[in-house]
């Protein structure tokens, strides 16, 4: 957020897409209040990265031969993924692990995403599957692929099993982690666990995005995250 744009507390609204930190980005509209501009609303969005002075710059990691399963990468994670160490990585054993959350058909995971993007080390990113792939056993979340992690020549990604349905006969579905790799099974445990951590203390609370002027402390016991940037810090509360 260039700062210029934050120093005259103007009426009205600014709305942008702000990507927050790996693959989870947002469209926000902020409105000014005395020491901060704070989220009126946000929204799920995908867009275009800005080039040149504000590049926002990926890159893409094979991770099979033919490139039937591919990882984007955006430029605060480039140094936690290794390219030549994940190549290949889903030959090796899988380590399935359930997180015994479910989530009603038809509903969105951007939040769960979001909290895992804030509170996994190496953040979420996407991993596009083809249906190649998938015959040969890759079991992905949804059928373009799913949201994926990366602990140093380890990957984990989001899967999904029928759940129970709801008392309204609505169907359900558990998100599950499939990790590959030497660390597959305490990096699945993580994920897993940071999913049940957001279910069981985070999953009904609203969310604030804000742009304070004097720093903010992080206190995750609370919810409260700071993203730092170069121009202006951003904070994002389970409130």
């Amino acid at each position: 957020m260039p700062t210029p744009w934050l120093e005259h507390r103007p009426t009205g609204r600014i709305v942008l897409p702000l990507r927050l930190r790996g693959t989870a980005s947002r469209t926000i509209a902020f409105e000014p209040r005395a020491d901060r501009w704070v989220s009126v609303d946000d929204r799920l969005a995908v867009f275009m990265p800005l080039r040149g002075s504000m590049d926002d710059a990926r890159r893409t990691v094979h991770l099979t031969p033919e490139g039937e399963v591919t990882l984007q990468v955006h430029k605060d994670q480039h140094a936690a993924v290794d390219a030549s160490e994940l190549f290949g990585v889903l030959d090796s054993a899988r380590h399935e692990t359930w997180s015994g959350v479910t989530v009603p058909g038809g509903t969105t995971y951007e939040y769960q995403d979001l909290w895992l993007a804030l509170t996994l080390p190496n953040s979420i990113m996407r991993m596009s599957v083809t249906a190649a792939a998938r015959e040969r056993g890759v079991t992905p979340m949804f059928g373009w692929g799913a949201m994926a992690t990366v602990d140093g020549g380890s990957l984990a990604y989001l899967t999904l099993r029928p759940g129970e349905p709801t008392t309204d006969g609505r169907k359900t579905y558990e998100t599950g982690v499939i990790a590959h790799g030497p660390t597959s099974a305490a990096l699945a445990d993580l994920v897993a666990e940071e999913i049940r951590t957001w279910n069981a203390g985070y999953r009904d609370r609203a969310l604030r995005i804000g742009l304070p002027d004097t720093p903010t402390v992080p206190d995750r016991a609370v919810g409260r995250f700071v993203l730092e940037r170069p121009n202006h810090p951003i904070t994002i509360t389970w409130e």
